[in-house]
């Protein structure tokens, strides 16, 4: 999947507990013909390794799960042990190229949060509903413009 491309979302009506996200991911890649990833990539997943771990929730085994590079080297405390030795992406040498740099931007989630909220005034008064279905087209609008930017480069 190249990146960029938002293969699934789901809706926190509160707030985005690290629970959700988890049972988000799961059912989202446990559909008919999903192909789970091979790494998962959040800013809190310190906090959701953790929560996999201590619930062995099997789902996740064998699955990188790394904090983006931005809030790894920002927002984790250095004395954070477990998160500096389980959840950094250059522990995972198939996601850095020859140079020891990243392949891909790993704040793309972050970034797209941003274009998300470029609609804040537009959805505030809609239904859960409504405000679902517009962003779910907003989403196949966003995707093919970005595969289509991709085409230009020669990126795909």
């Amino acid at each position: 999947r190249p990146c960029g491309i938002i293969s699934g979302c789901g809706t926190m009506y509160h707030h985005e507990a690290v629970s959700n996200v988890l049972i988000m991911v799961e059912k989202m890649f446990s559909l008919p013909h999903a192909h789970k990833p091979q790494h998962l990539i959040y800013d809190s997943n310190c906090n959701a390794l953790w929560e996999v771990e201590s619930r062995k929730i099997a789902f996740f085994e064998g699955m990188g799960m790394c904090v983006d590079a931005f809030h790894h080297k920002t927002k984790h405390k250095a004395s954070d042990v477990f998160c500096r030795e389980c959840c950094d992406m250059k522990a995972y040498p198939e996601l850095l190229d020859d140079d020891g740099k990243y392949y891909f931007n790993s704040s793309i989630a972050e970034q797209t949060n941003v274009w998300f909220g470029s609609f804040h005034n537009i959805c505030r008064e809609m239904t859960p509903v409504k405000y679902d279905s517009f962003l779910d087209k907003m989403i196949l609008r966003r995707n093919r413009m970005t595969v289509a930017t991709f085409h230009i480069q020669g990126k795909l």
